[in-house]
């Protein structure tokens, strides 16, 4: 058990970060930062990327989605699927394991 009352921050070997842990993970969040802000500003300045993006905008505003009843009775239908065919195939694999048992003795 370790000293101090509990849920007091108790420094030990391994507990707190190091100078080099906090180093790498601002350098890491640093460096996923800018390379991000390099690939955003190359995507806006291409125009093919660009008219690509804009295009999948519009399709995606004319899609017509799915109701929240119709959303909810479609999940209900998979679920009952799924156990139903997860229920036929057990039978099965017993059926099976049954034969086999009875075959090899």
């Amino acid at each position: 058990m370790r000293p101090g009352r509990p849920g007091a921050y108790v420094a030990y070997p391994g507990n707190y970060p190091t100078t080099t842990k906090v180093l790498l993970w601002r350098v890491g969040a640093t460096g996923s930062a800018l390379v991000a802000g390099v690939a955003t500003y190359i995507c806006w300045k291409n125009e093919q990327i660009f008219a690509l993006a804009n295009e999948v905008t519009t399709e995606l505003s004319k899609v017509t989605w799915p109701t929240r009843k119709e959303t909810v009775s479609s999940t209900i239908i998979v679920i009952i699927t799924t156990i139903v065919a997860s229920a036929l195939l057990g039978l099965f694999d017993a059926t099976w394991s049954w034969v086999t048992r009875m075959i090899y003795g």
